[in-house]
C-alpha cells in the first residue's frame, strides 16, 4: 500500500499472508502377517489419538497413514478370531516416520498352535515440581519380568511388549531426588498404560561449591561453579572484588530450577575485559540461602 501527500490518519490498514512453506509430515507403515511372516488380509488397523483414520489391509497385509503431523498416536489391528501381537503401538511424540511397524496375527478359528501372548506398553514422564524434565532417572519395571530404562532429556521412559497377564511394579531412582508416587503398580496390567508420569523433589537442599579456583584468563581457563537448590525460583549470582566492587554478575534474579546446575566464570569482568590478578568473591544468594566463596585469579 502507498500513500501520497498523506494528511490524515489511516486506520484498518490490513494486510493478510498465506504461509507458503512446507509442513512436515510423517508416515506409520507396515505389515500384519501370520506365523509364516504370510500377510494378512482384511485386518482393519486403526489410527487413533491425534487423528482417526482406518486402513484396511489386502492381500500383502500393508498398511499405512500418510501426511501425518507430530503428535500423539496409537495404531491398533483389529480382525474378528484374531489375536495380534503387538495389540497396539503406542508414538507418543512422532517426530519422525515409523516404517517395519508388523504385527502378527493368529487366527483363533482354525489355529492349532498357541496364540501369541497378548502384550502392553508403559510409558509416561519424570518432571521436577516446576514441570520441566527430569532427565538421567533410572526407572525400573519389577515383577513378572525385570528391566530398566533412562530417562531422555524429555524426562520420557517408555517399556514395550510387557506380558498383559504379569504382575509389575513401576519404580523411578536418582540419587538426591525422591518421587511421588514412590511407585506404581498393576496386578494385571490388563492394557496399555500412558502418562505414568512421576514428579521429583530435591532432596539434598541448597548447595554451593567449586572446581579449579585458581584461574588464569589469559590461558582461557574457567573455574567451574557448581550449586543446587531445594526448590525452583530466582537466585542471583555475583563476582565482587576485595574492595567491595562488583565486577560481573553471572546470574541476576535468574531463574533456577531445583536440584543440580552449574556455571562458569572465565575471570573476566561485565565487559569481558580479563581482570587484574588477585582474590575475588563469588556470592550466591536465594531465597533465605546466601554462601560466599574466594576465587584467585593469576596471570
Amino acid at each position: 500500500k502507498s500513500y501520497t501527500n498523506l494528511n490524515s490518519s489511516q486506520t484498518s490498514q490490513n494486510f493478510f499472508g498465506v504461509y507458503s512453506g512446507t509442513a512436515a509430515y510423517y508416515t506409520i507403515s507396515g505389515y500384519v502377517l501370520d506365523d509364516s511372516s504370510a500377510g494378512i488380509s482384511g485386518v482393519i488397523v486403526s489410527l487413533s489419538s491425534g487423528a482417526a483414520s482406518d486402513y484396511t489391509t489386502a492381500g500383502n497385509g500393508f498398511y499405512t497413514f500418510t501426511y501425518l503431523s507430530s503428535g500423539s498416536y496409537i495404531v491398533t489391528p483389529s480382525k474378528q478370531n484374531y489375536l495380534f501381537n503387538p495389540s497396539s503401538m503406542v508414538y507418543a511424540v512422532l517426530i519422525t516416520s515409523q516404517a517395519k511397524q508388523n504385527y502378527f496375527g493368529a487366527d483363533l478359528s482354525v489355529s492349532t498352535t498357541t496364540p501369541p501372548t497378548q502384550t502392553y506398553s508403559i510409558s509416561g514422564h519424570l518432571r521436577k515440581t516446576d514441570g520441566t524434565a527430569l532427565s538421567g532417572v533410572t526407572v525400573t519395571l519389577s515383577g513378572d519380568t525385570l528391566e530398566s530404562i533412562v530417562t531422555d532429556s524429555n524426562g520420557y521412559f517408555s517399556f514395550t511388549e510387557i506380558i498383559s497377564t504379569g504382575a509389575y511394579a513401576l519404580t523411578p531412582s536418582k540419587t538426591g531426588w525422591a518421587f511421588s508416587p514412590s511407585q506404581k503398580t498393576y496386578d494385571p496390567l490388563g492394557s496399555d498404560k500412558l502418562n505414568q508420569d512421576f514428579a521429583a523433589l530435591f532432596t539434598l537442599g541448597n548447595s554451593f561449591g567449586m572446581k579449579n579456583n585458581l584461574i588464569n584468563p589469559l590461558k582461557n581457563e574457567k573455574v567451574e561453579i557448581d550449586y543446587s537448590f531445594e526448590t525452583p525460583g530466582t537466585a542471583l549470582m555475583h563476582i565482587y572484588a576485595m574492595n567491595g566492587a562488583l565486577i560481573t554478575k553471572l546470574l541476576d534474579n535468574a531463574s533456577v530450577t531445583a536440584g543440580p546446575n552449574v556455571i562458569y566464570w572465565n575471570g573476566k569482568d561485565g565487559k569481558e575485559k580479563a581482570v587484574a590478578s588477585g582474590i575475588y568473591f563469588v556470592l550466591i544468594k536465594k531465597d533465605d540461602y546466601k554462601s560466599v566463596k574466594k576465587v584467585c585469579v593469576i596471570k
